[in-house]
């Protein structure tokens, strides 16, 4: 064998193992191209899920602040008819305690 012809020997063999490693790093990049593409795809989904998520949520908090709202007038309501009745009672109570009083004064007569 001729020193040329091991040259091209060599430049034969290195050619081989450049287009090995060229196909190895294509391999490569393409796994790590598919891989960012549905990890990108799985986010979108995620970022998608919880958008809808969130709103359905902001939706409940305001469906139940104004229930709270809602609740809180009916309870101021119902504090002053409770005051408002109480008063009606005590007046009632001091009218009857005053005609048993007048009652009995007027049995004694």
């Amino acid at each position: 064998a001729s020193p040329i012809s091991k040259v091209l020997e060599l430049l034969g063999g290195m050619e081989e193992k450049t287009k090995k490693q060229g196909q190895e790093a294509d391999d490569a990049i393409k796994e790590a191209d598919d891989f960012c593409h549905r990890r990108s795809d799985d986010l979108g989904y995620s970022i998608k899920t919880s958008t809808t998520e969130k709103d359905d949520l902001e939706a409940a908090i305001a469906k139940a602040a104004s229930k709270i709202e809602s609740i809180a007038t009916t309870l101021q309501e119902t504090a002053q008819s409770i005051e408002a009745n109480e008063a009606e009672l005590t007046k009632a109570t001091e009218v009857r305690d005053k005609e048993q009083a007048d009652f009995a004064a007027s049995e004694k007569d």
